[in-house]
């Protein structure tokens, strides 16, 4: 494991604490578990933000150079 340093709002350190406590676990234990959750949601959802750019270019026939540079529309 690699020990890094978050800085957490109070509330949200409470929450932590008061699920660690719950749940009989550490507070790190807990954050482990809530990125671990966090993470696997995120690569669940589908990757939309390149087509609704160029959705929202509002050209009709899309770039004159989309064929191209089709990487670089939908991943950038």
């Amino acid at each position: 494991m690699i020990r890094t340093q978050i800085y957490l709002p109070k509330p949200m350190y409470d929450q932590i604490k008061l699920r660690a406590a719950h749940r009989n676990t550490s507070a790190a234990e807990e954050l482990r578990a809530l990125v671990s959750e966090g993470l696997a949601q995120q690569s669940k959802q589908p990757r939309k933000q390149g087509l609704h750019r160029l959705a929202r270019m509002g050209v009709q026939g899309g770039p004159k150079d989309l064929a191209a540079n089709i990487d670089k529309y939908l991943y950038e």
